[in-house]
């Protein structure tokens, strides 16, 4: 009966791992070292076309926040704004930001752009 427990606990074990180092690899495929290779990352995902509600839910679900934001001075067009918060690099006190524009048109992503940065002291 022990036998049975310890088999089913490592089953359990070994499923929930795996679970979270997909979640996690996923999480990560958007985060590029740079700019121009995040955005093709997201272009990979994200095609121009796609429904702008479809690319929020894709970006939210790679871990980003994401907000609609109106056509400003530099934006002709209503974009969605997507931010990864910080994340820490190897370094110590040093973190890395990914920020993510999907503007759109009629409902439809038309232009993608990237930034990337580093944040600390």
């Amino acid at each position: 009966m022990a036998a049975f427990r310890l088999r089913k606990s490592m089953i359990f074990w070994a499923a929930f791992l795996s679970a979270a180092a997909l979640a996690y690899c996923s999480r990560e495929e958007f985060l590029a070292q740079d700019a121009a290779s995040t955005k093709q990352a997201i272009i990979k995902k994200i095609p121009l076309g796609t429904p702008v509600e479809k690319a929020k839910d894709t970006m939210e679900r790679h871990g980003f926040h994401c907000l609609g934001m109106p056509p400003d001075r530099a934006h002709n067009s209503p974009f969605l704004y997507c931010d990864s918060g910080e994340r820490l690099t190897a370094g110590i006190l040093i973190s890395k930001r990914w920020q993510v524009g999907l503007l759109h048109e009629n409902g439809t992503v038309s232009e993608i752009w990237a930034n990337v940065g580093l944040t600390g002291p």
